[in-house]
């Protein structure tokens, strides 16, 4: 995601000169010569007391005659190098030969290399990437091109689009680009990516949309083979903080997409703020102006527009305030099959009336040890996790007492066990596995490398889900 607004501000030398070295006649009027430095040249500009079109002028530069017989009152002075000190003189001429003169001196300006500027990636698939990039700008005001590199070999040169499409790639294979930003002195700005083709007949697409006059982004992946037919929509919602492209272009979840054929998709949260600070954050808690709710509804029915999403296997899940995300979802929407928030609970300002309208399958996983989304929950502002999972037990008419699973302690370095709890009803989709992570602090199990690894959270997060249908 980046800024649409570049501020750029040029400071212009001005050398005002105005005294006269020699002067042979008091008829010739005094004059003054104003200098506006740049980089390779400088503009006088003489500034006349008593204007005479019957005076001509000469223009020497560090003693050397450049002009003679000059009848305007302005002069650039060019091909001049940069943050360099020249001195001259023009002399004024009347018909009878009298002359007067003034000194000038100045410094040429040094060039700056362009502006920065930010690059986002349009898709990637298995042989070709596709970019844009906002527009960079001189601060000397001279025009910017663009030179392209892959590999560090130029593959275009003084482009004048802020986009770019690179075909013939090799699949699964690792490449940087390189775009250069060029004045016409050649002084560069560059911006770098290193990316990674995918499998032959997969995709990465990264898209902006409007919603709500918010300009909003998102990034999804779509697996190979499934052309023409319906497929299932798993979309995860990042963290506090986080950013959802390129984390996706690494996500494990796009693994698991291509191997169960789904497509998976991660919206991006907007920076707001709130008692807590100003950072990029979900609305799970109905106090910021937008509604995400919408957004997330939006990105579906864009996709639904691409792709065959079959409508019935919606899915979501979500880290941290992801997970919050996740719960506040489940409450204002009716278009998921099944959720799983991880480390997420709900603020007690939508406690009071939250409720689901249908039974809802949920995955739920937090660590004891979490020490930004507290499991024991914080007083005045969430309740514990065990509180939240007994609610919704007594909402989808599930037995109040879970059958209890300690799972193997698989990786005994992580210091941290799970320990797993099933709340079965009479209605098949009223399921909710709830992981403890033992120890555990604020991470994704099996994700992260400070994680328990006892579990992987994605795998056991789409087995749940694959369950699931909502019914029409």
């Amino acid at each position: 995601m980046f800024d649409k607004k570049i501020i750029t501000v040029s400071v212009i030398l001005l050398l005002i000169v105005s005294f006269s070295c020699k002067k042979d006649s008091t008829s010739l009027p005094d004059f003054k010569i104003l200098v506006y430095p740049a980089v390779t040249e400088a503009r006088l500009i003489l500034s006349l007391s008593e204007p005479d079109t019957t005076i001509s002028y000469s223009v020497y530069n560090n003693n050397v005659l450049i002009c003679q017989n000059l009848k305007a009152h302005e002069f650039v002075i060019k091909n001049l190098a940069e943050n360099t000190r020249y001195s001259g003189k023009v002399v004024a001429t009347d018909r009878e030969n009298n002359s007067s003169e003034t000194t000038f001196s100045f410094i040429t300006l040094i060039n700056q290399a362009p502006s920065g500027f930010e690059f986002v990636t349009n898709f990637i698939t298995g042989d070709s990437v596709s970019f844009t990039w906002s527009k960079s700008l001189d601060p000397e005001g001279g025009p910017v091109s663009y030179d392209i590199l892959l590999n560090n070999v130029v593959i275009a040169s003084d482009q004048q689009f802020l986009g770019f499409t690179i075909g013939n790639l090799t699949p699964q294979t690792h490449y940087r680009i390189d775009v250069s930003a060029k004045d016409t002195l050649h002084k560069t700005t560059v911006i770098s990516m290193d990316f990674k083709t995918l499998k032959s007949g997969t995709r990465l697409v990264h898209k902006l949309m409007t919603c709500e006059n918010y300009l909003r982004e998102f990034g999804f992946f779509v697996p190979s083979g499934i052309s023409n037919k319906n497929v299932p929509l798993v979309i995860f919602l990042h963290g506090a903080g986080g950013v959802a492209w390129p984390e996706l272009t690494g996500s494990y979840f796009s693994t698991i997409a291509e191997r169960e054929k789904f497509i998976f998709a991660m919206p991006q949260a907007l920076l707001g703020t709130t008692t807590g600070g100003t950072y990029i954050q979900w609305n799970a808690h109905e106090v910021l102006a937008w509604d995400d709710v919408s957004f997330i509804h939006s990105m579906i029915d864009s996709l639904a527009l691409q792709y065959r999403i079959d409508a019935s296997r919606i899915y979501v899940c979500g880290m941290s305030n992801g997970g919050f995300m996740t719960f506040y979802l489940a409450s204002r929407s009716n278009r998921f099959a099944a959720i799983a928030p991880m480390s997420g609970l709900i603020t007690y300002n939508i406690y009071g009336n939250y409720q689901v309208n249908r039974p809802m399958p949920l995955l739920y996983i937090h660590n004891t040890a979490d020490p930004i989304v507290k499991y024991d929950g914080e007083a005045g502002i969430y309740p514990s996790a065990e509180e939240v999972i007994r609610r919704w037990a007594k909402a989808n008419g599930c037995d109040t007492i879970p059958v209890e699973t300690q799972l193997p302690d698989i990786s005994t370095a992580d210091h941290s066990t799970v320990t797993l709890f099933d709340y079965n009803g009479n209605n098949p989709k009223s399921e909710i596995r709830f992981y403890r992570i033992n120890g555990g602090s604020h991470s994704i199990p099996g994700i992260e490398t400070s994680a328990n690894q006892d579990i992987n959270a994605f795998e056991e997060i789409w087995a749940f889900f694959r369950k699931f249908s909502k019914s029409k």
